[in-house]
């Protein structure tokens, strides 16, 4: 799914919980070690800015988290991005009565003569 700048979704999980203990620690010792804020599962945000990694997977950056700039081994100094696929976009269903409204209105039957 490709998501796009000012989309709203809500996080349902962190990519980090698929991972082996022992690179669940790194990324967590990692994110206190730069100040990094991570996603909450449940909450809603918007979509800032989105990119397509080499892998085929598209990253994300979100309105409401803004993270320091982080050194990288294998990419320039830049800001992390999430993982697209720990959100999911948030349905904006307008509220709409009228079907019940509809179901409380008398029904005229015709009458055999």
């Amino acid at each position: 799914m490709a998501f796009y700048a000012g989309q709203k979704v809500v996080c349902v999980g962190g990519s980090e919980s698929r991972l082996p203990d022992q690179a669940r620690k790194f990324w967590a010792h990692w994110r206190r070690q730069w100040g990094v804020a991570a996603p909450s599962k449940g909450s809603v945000y918007t979509i800032r800015e989105t990119r397509n990694r080499k892998d085929g997977t598209q990253g994300v950056r979100l309105i409401e988290i803004v993270n320091p700039v982080c050194e990288w081994s294998d990419a320039p100094p830049q800001e992390p991005w999430d993982h697209a696929e720990d959100f999911r976009p948030l349905l904006d269903r307008p509220t709409d009565i009228s079907v019940f409204e509809r179901l409380l209105s008398p029904v005229k039957q015709a009458e055999d003569a």
